[in-house]
C-alpha cells in the first residue's frame, strides 16, 4: 500500500510539486480543492442542525478568524489554549493558528479543574478559547473562566452562526498594546522548523514543528493511498495526537471529514453517518474498533457501507484471532500502527501487501526504529525486549522546559554510512517497552512512562533539594561574612560617628555665634528703617494732609461756582463732569465778555457817530440860521424829525445789544444743562451755525420723547430712547438706541431715512444703535455710558427669524416738530 499519493495523479504538474514540497501548515487547507466537499459537521447538540463546508469555505472562514486574531494582538509564537469538543469552530481555530504562525495547544476539556489548570500551565498558553455556552453555570465554561483568573490567561469564546460562520469573540481584550500588524509584517516570517504544535503526552509537554507535522501528514497519506474526495470520521479528539494527524492528512489530500457531532464518536450511530456521507475510510484507537465491532455484531449487515481499510492507532495490538473476527465483521482489513505525539503520531504501519497481526508493523517513510537498553543506550538485538526508540523527519527535539525529561529520553549513537564514514543519529525514547522481528515488524509488549515519569519527578525533586541546600549553604556563607563585615562596619562607623559628631558641634557653635551677630547687625538696621519710615510717614501724613485740604477747597469753590451756574447738586457729580461743566461755563463766560465787549464797542461807537452827527447838524442849522439872520433876517426851519430819528435809532442799538448778551448766556447755561444735567423730561439743545467763526449760533431745543416717539411709529421698532452726549462743536448731539421687532429687517440708513422724513433736521438722531432687549428703568445717562449697545453696522438685518417679507410699509408724511 505504501506509494505515491493517488490524489496527486488528478493535479497538474505545478501543483503536484508544490504539494510535495509541503513544510508549514501555513499553506493548508489548499484553496485548489475549492469545490470539493472538506467538513460535514454534526450538531453537537440535541438541537443543532448539520452543516456541510467545502474547502473554500473553510478557507474564507480560516481567513477571517486568523485575521481578527492578529487584529487582537496574536503574534507569531504566542501559545493559543484551546479546550472544547471535536468541533467544526475547533478546526477553523486551529488552522488560523497555523495561518498566523502561533502555537496550537489543545487541552482535553473533560480534564478535572486542577489537572486542567496543570496543563494550562505546561504549555505556557497565554490565550484561552472555549465554545460561548448559552449557560453562564456551564461546567466547560465555569472549568476555562477560573483558570483564565488563575493563570491571568485571556479568556476567549467561540461559535458559529448560520449567516456569518466561525465568530471569534475577545470581549475587547487583547494580548497586547495595539494590533499584531500595527508595527508592520515583520513578524510574520515562518521558518519551517518553528513550533506549531504543544502537544500533551504522559512524560511532558511536545513541541511539533511545522515540517515534522507536515512530514508525519505526507507520509501517513502516501502510506495510505488516500485519494481527492476521500471521506472518514474524525473519532479520536483534537487534544489527541492522532486527531491531529488524521485532520491534516484530510485537508492535505482534498479529502472529506465528517464530525461525529453531539456524544463524540458512537458504534451504533457510525454506520448510519457511514451510509450518509460516503465514508471510505476510518482511524481508531484499538477499543473504538472493538466497539464497533461489537456494537456490529449486534445489528444486521444488510446495505452496510463498503470502508476501504480501517486503521487500529495504538500502544496495544488486537489479538490475531480477535482481529480476524473482527475484519470478516467489519468486511475490510483492519491495519494496526503505532505512534507516539513524539513521532507526529506516525511511526510504523502494517500494509496491505505487508502485514503481521500482533505487531504494530514497520517503520513507515522518514521513520527509523530500533529497540535500546536505556542503562547502557545500546541496541538490543533481534526479538530482544527493550525500550522503543525512534529518529527521523517527524519526531521531536525535545520536551518542552523539562531537561531532566530531555536527558532521560533524547541521545545520540554513532553509526556509520556504506561509504564508512561515521556520525551521529539522534534518537527520541518513546517510552514503551517492545521488540523489532527479523523482519522488522514491531511489537509492543508495554510502557515505561509512568516509570519514567516518576523517574523524572525524583530527579527534579532531588535536583530541586540539591539547589535548595546550595543556596542555603551559600546563604550561611554570606551571612558569615557579612557578619564579620558588620562587626568591623560598626568600629569604623562609630568612630565616624564620633568624628562627624565633634565636627557638627563645632559648626554649629560658629553658626550660633555668626547668626547671633546677624541678629544685633539686623536689629540695629531695622530700628534706624523704623526711625526714618516713621519720619518719611509723618511727612507724607502732612503733605497728604495739606493735598486733602487743597482738594476740599477746590471741590468747595467748584461747587459754589456749579451752584451759582445754576446746577442742581453739585456734589454728585463726578469731578471729571464737574470740571468738563465748569470749564465749558468759563468759556461761556469768556464768550459773553468778549460778546459784550464787541456790542458795548459797537453800540459806543454808533452812539458817537450820532453825537457827531446831532452836534453837525446843530451847527449847521446854526450856520443856516446865522446865515439867514444876516442875508434876510429869517429863520429857516430846521429838520429836526431827522434828528429826533438818529436819536432813537442810537437808542435801539444800545438796548439790542445788552438784550443779546443776555441772550448769549441764557443759551449758554441751558447748553450745560442739557449736556450735564438733564433727566428724563428734559430738552437737549443743539446749536446751528452758519460757520462764520465771529457769528452767533443758534440753540435749538430737541425734546427726546417726540424723538423717541417719531422712532416708534417706524414698523421694525419695538422700543426706542433716545439720550444727548456732549459735543465740543455743537454743546450736545442727539443719539438713538432701538430695539427691532421679532423677524424685522432694519437698518441704520432706514431708520436715518424715517426720521428725516418726520423730524426736523436738529432732531435727526446722529446715530443709531440696537439692543436685544432695553434694561427696565435705565436712565438717559445710564443708557449713553451702556455697553449693552451695539453698533448696527454688525446687525445681520434680520432678528430671530430664518424667512422674512421685504418692506410693507412707506413713510408717513412729514410731521411738524417745534423746536
Amino acid at each position: 500500500m505504501q506509494g505515491s499519493a493517488s490524489f496527486l495523479r488528478a493535479l497538474p504538474s505545478a501543483d503536484k510539486e508544490e504539494l510535495l514540497k509541503l513544510t508549514t501548515l501555513v499553506e493548508l487547507p489548499k484553496s485548489r480543492y475549492a469545490t470539493k466537499l472538506a467538513v460535514t459537521s454534526c450538531p453537537n447538540t440535541r438541537r443543532g442542525r448539520k452543516a456541510i463546508f467545502s474547502h473554500i469555505e473553510v478557507y474564507k472562514m480560516v481567513e477571517s478568524i486568523a485575521g481578527r486574531m492578529r487584529e487582537a494582538g496574536i503574534r507569531p509564537g504566542t501559545v493559543c489554549a484551546f479546550a472544547m469538543p471535536t468541533s467544526f469552530e475547533a478546526i477553523i481555530y486551529f488552522y488560523a493558528l497555523m495561518w498566523i504562525a502561533a502555537i496550537a495547544a489543545p487541552i482535553d476539556p473533560s480534564l478535572d479543574e486542577q489537572a486542567f489548570q496543570k496543563a494550562l500551565s505546561d504549555v505556557g498558553a497565554k490565550v484561552l478559547v472555549s465554545p460561548l455556552a448559552d449557560d453562564s453555570e456551564d461546567e466547560l465554561t465555569l472549568k476555562c473562566k477560573n483558570a483564565s483568573a488563575k493563570l491571568d490567561l485571556l479568556d476567549w469564546h467561540i461559535h458559529r452562526t448560520i449567516n456569518e460562520g466561525v465568530i471569534l469573540e475577545t470581549h475587547g481584550r487583547m494580548t497586547g498594546a495595539g494590533a499584531a500588524w500595527a508595527g508592520g509584517a515583520g513578524d510574520f516570517k515562518l521558518d519551517p522548523e518553528e513550533t506549531a504544535v504543544h502537544m500533551s503526552s504522559a512524560v511532558g509537554v511536545v513541541p511539533l514543528s511545522h515540517r515534522a507535522l507536515c512530514e508525519a501528514a505526507k507520509s501517513f497519506v502516501s502510506t495510505y493511498v488516500l485519494a481527492v474526495n476521500m471521506s472518514t470520521m474524525l473519532a479520536p479528539p483534537l487534544h489527541d495526537i492522532h486527531g491531529v494527524l488524521i485532520l491534516i492528512a484530510a485537508f492535505y489530500s482534498g479529502g472529506h471529514i465528517v464530525l461525529p457531532g453531539y456524544g463524540g464518536f458512537s458504534p451504533e450511530k457510525f454506520w448510519d453517518l457511514a451510509k450518509a456521507h460516503d465514508i471510505t475510510w476510518l482511524s481508531a484507537s484499538p477499543d473504538q474498533i472493538l466497539d464497533l465491532y461489537e456494537a456490529n455484531e449486534k445489528t444486521s449487515a444488510i446495505d452496510r457501507q463498503q470502508l476501504t481499510f480501517v486503521r487500529s492507532c495504538g500502544s496495544t495490538c488486537i489479538a490475531p484471532e480477535l482481529l480476524e473476527q473482527v475484519e470478516k465483521s467489519l468486511k475490510t482489513p483492519v491495519y494496526e500502527s503505532y505512534g507516539t505525539p513524539e513521532a507526529c503520531g506516525f511511526a510504523t504501519a502494517n500494509r496491505l501487501d505487508f502485514r503481521r497481526p500482533g505487531t504494530v508493523g514497520t517503520p513507515v517513510n522518514g521513520i527509523d526504529v530500533a529497540i535500546f537498553d536505556m542503562d547502557t543506550r545500546q541496541i538490543l538485538d533481534t526479538n530482544e525486549v527493550g525500550e522503543i526508540a525512534i529518529s527521523g523527519q517527524h519526531v521531536a527535539q525535545s520536551y518542552l522546559h523539562s531537561e531532566a525529561a530531555t536527558e532521560a529520553a533524547v541521545f545520540e549513537t554513532e553509526v556509520m554510512d556504506d561509504e564508512g564514514n561515521r556520525g551521529t543519529l539522534k534518537w527520541f525514547a518513546t517510552g514503551d517497552r517492545g521488540a523489532v522481528d527479523s523482519d522488522g515488524f514491531v511489537s509492543v509488549v508495554g510502557n515505561s512512562r509512568q516509570l519514567r515519569a516518576a523517574e523524572i519527578e525524583a530527579q527534579e525533586e532531588k535536583k530541586s533539594k540539591e539547589i535548595e541546600e546550595e543556596a542555603a549553604r551559600k546563604a550561611e556563607e554570606e551571612e558569615k561574612e557579612r557578619s564579620a563585615v558588620a562587626v568591623l562596619a560598626a568600629k569604623e562607623e562609630g568612630e565616624r560617628l564620633r568624628a562627624e559628631e565633634e565636627e557638627r558641634l563645632r559648626i554649629e557653635e560658629e553658626e550660633r555665634k555668626r547668626i547671633e551677630e546677624e541678629r544685633r547687625e539686623k536689629e540695629k538696621k531695622a530700628a534706624a528703617a523704623a526711625a526714618a519710615a516713621a519720619a518719611a510717614a509723618a511727612t507724607a501724613a502732612a503733605a497728604a494732609t495739606a493735598a486733602s485740604l487743597k482738594k476740599e477747597e477746590e471741590r468747595a469753590e467748584r461747587s459754589a461756582a456749579l451752584t451759582r451756574a445754576g446746577i442742581e447738586n453739585p456734589d454728585d457729580l463726578d469731578d471729571e463732569t464737574a470740571n468738563a461743566i465748569l470749564a465749558r461755563l468759563e468759556a461761556i463766560e469768556e464768550n459773553h465778555r468778549r460778546l459784550q465787549q464787541d456790542v458795548e464797542g459797537r453800540n459806543a461807537a454808533e452812539l458817537e457817530e450820532m453825537r457827531r452827527r446831532v452836534e453837525a447838524a446843530e451847527a449847521e442849522a446854526e450856520r443856516a440860521l446865522n446865515a439867514s439872520l444876516e442875508q434876510n433876517g429869517q429863520i429857516h426851519d430846521v429838520r429836526v424829525e431827522e434828528l429826533e430819528a438818529a436819536v432813537r435809532a442810537a437808542a435801539a442799538s444800545a438796548a439790542s445789544s445788552a438784550s443779546n448778551t443776555r441772550e448769549a448766556v441764557k443759551a449758554a447755561r441751558e447748553v450745560a444743562d442739557a449736556a450735564y444735567g438733564t433727566n428724563q423730561s428734559q430738552p437737549v439743545e443743539v446749536k446751528e451755525s452758519t460757520g462764520d467763526q465771529g457769528a452767533l449760533t443758534k440753540t435749538v431745543r430737541v425734546p427726546l420723547d417726540d424723538v423717541e416717539a417719531a422712532m416708534r411709529n417706524h414698523p421694525a421698532v419695538s422700543v426706542a430712547k433716545a439720550f444727548g452726549r456732549k459735543d465740543k462743536r455743537f454743546g450736545a448731539e442727539v443719539f438713538c438706541a432701538i430695539v427691532p421687532k421679532r423677524g424685522a429687517r432694519v437698518s441704520e440708513p432706514w431708520l436715518k431715512l424715517h426720521a428725516q422724513s418726520v423730524l426736523p433736521a436738529p432732531m435727526v438722531p446722529k446715530k443709531f444703535y440696537y439692543m436685544t432687549e432695553m434694561p427696565t428703568g435705565i436712565s438717559r445717562r445710564e443708557l449713553s455710558e451702556s455697553p449693552l449697545l451695539q453698533d448696527l453696522s454688525s446687525f445681520s438685518g434680520f432678528s430671530d427669524v430664518k424667512h422674512v417679507k421685504g418692506p410693507q410699509w412707506k413713510p408717513k408724511p412729514k410731521r411738524r416738530v417745534d423746536a
